[in-house]
């Protein structure tokens, strides 16, 4: 595929859509989003509890340690 043809495609649908009733428009963007928006407006602390204690822990800190000390002997 010619990057041509996908950026003339793009701009074709680009157009489309900014010929739609401005309002409206942005009032279906938000009713598409709006379970992505919920669930990230909701608590997360669980999770972020879990995803920092897989971040601080031994095994994770001695990968981290490993790439660190290999980017460093590559500089």
């Amino acid at each position: 595929v010619k990057p041509e043809s996908i950026l003339t495609a793009a701009e074709r649908k680009a157009r489309k859509y900014m010929a739609f009733e401005s309002n409206t428009w942005s009032q279906s963007k938000l009713n598409i989003r709006k379970d992505l928006i919920a669930s990230t407006s909701s608590d997360q602390s669980a999770d972020l509890e879990k995803m920092l204690k897989q971040w601080w822990s031994p095994s994770t800190r001695a990968i981290l340690k490993t790439i660190i000390d290999s980017l460093q002997k590559k500089g």
